[in-house]
């Protein structure tokens, strides 16, 4: 089954004919053509987009291959196989004419929805530090999600447009950008709406965020100062120090050190340790015991802890858990 432009179809099965690629049941929108056997391979399939490609002349086509017909009575299911394909190859990782080979498989993930508030916080921290890997891991894990709940490629599109534009908006308030230097709305919404698969979606975005990541002043003491912060809340239960942020950001661990105090208005390992606290909290709240919470935000020895503890909550950990509980 494929879609080609119309002033192509009075030739179509001239060209199946002459190229042996099989036989012509229907002229129309879709077209649909029973192939030879060897088309339903991942090479055959990639031979004869190349094939559709020479003959349209690079103009636009779509399509998708059903399973095997061995007989007349196997029409129907492949019939049945190319209407659902038809109708949700946007999911397809192949461009072009492409079967359910190249649709990527999910595993399935129970009670999991797509936050599309949390997920514009995250990107705005992402685009702020500059992380570019973690950029395309959350588009993927964002994608994986609303796949999950079936979302439609209508909805998926809609999605990605708000995620992109408020994380875009979050990152120019919160940094007093000019939006001058970035997209219009108008072009990021029409450039999603192109878009004929997720891949090429997600490729899309990727390009808009880091070209968002480009127009900061990365080496900022600002921006410096976040990246340490976003090193901290993914870190805060390793034996982390100045010098292992050092080795990441590539500066000198005593100007780090610097840096932060000017910027925040307290050494680094005061916020650490207020961090850790901080975070200590929610997991005394949630019933663990004192020696577990420490060995999760960082401490080797529940003593140190419980001096930490103390220090910046004002009390014990196990006075703390009482009163939560």
């Amino acid at each position: 089954m494929v879609n080609i432009p119309k002033d192509q179809e009075e030739r179509f099965e001239d060209w199946i004919k002459k190229e042996d690629l099989g036989v012509v049941l229907i002229i129309g929108s879709p077209n649909i053509v029973l192939l030879k056997n060897y088309y339903l391979r991942a090479a055959g399939i990639k031979t004869i987009n190349k094939l559709f490609t020479k003959f349209l002349k690079g103009q636009n086509y779509d399509g998708c291959i059903g399973r095997v017909v061995h007989n007349i009575e196997d029409l129907p299911n492949s019939l049945d196989d190319l209407e659902d394909l038809m109708d949700n190859r946007f999911f397809s990782t192949y461009k072009g004419i492409t079967s359910k080979m190249f649709f990527r498989v999910y595993p399935t993930l129970i009670g999991l929805e797509p936050s599309l508030e949390d997920t514009i916080d995250v990107m705005q921290k992402l685009i702020e530090v500059g992380n570019e890997h973690r950029i395309k891991i959350e588009l993927d894990n964002f994608s994986h999600q609303m796949i999950n709940q079936s979302f439609s490629e209508s909805m998926v599109k809609d999605w990605f447009c708000r995620l992109t534009l408020g994380a875009l908006t979050a990152v120019v308030e919160a940094n007093k950008l000019s939006r001058a230097n970035l997209p219009g709305n108008s072009d990021i919404i029409m450039e999603i709406q192109r878009c004929t698969r997720l891949y090429e979606l997600e490729d899309k975005i990727t390009g808009i965020l880091y070209n968002a990541i480009d127009k900061q002043d990365i080496q900022s003491s600002k921006t410096l100062v976040k990246n340490m912060k976003f090193i901290v809340e993914n870190h805060y239960m390793d034996n982390l120090k100045l010098k292992d942020l050092s080795q990441v950001l590539n500066y000198n661990s005593a100007y780090l050190g610097k840096v932060f105090k000017a910027e925040v208005g307290e050494s680094f390992s005061v916020y650490l340790d207020k961090y850790r606290v901080e975070m200590s909290k929610k997991y005394l709240s949630q019933g663990y015991k004192v020696y577990q919470v420490a060995e999760k935000v960082g401490y080797s020895y529940v003593d140190y802890f419980h001096t930490k503890f103390k220090k910046y909550a004002g009390m014990s950990p196990l006075e703390y858990r009482k009163l939560e509980s």
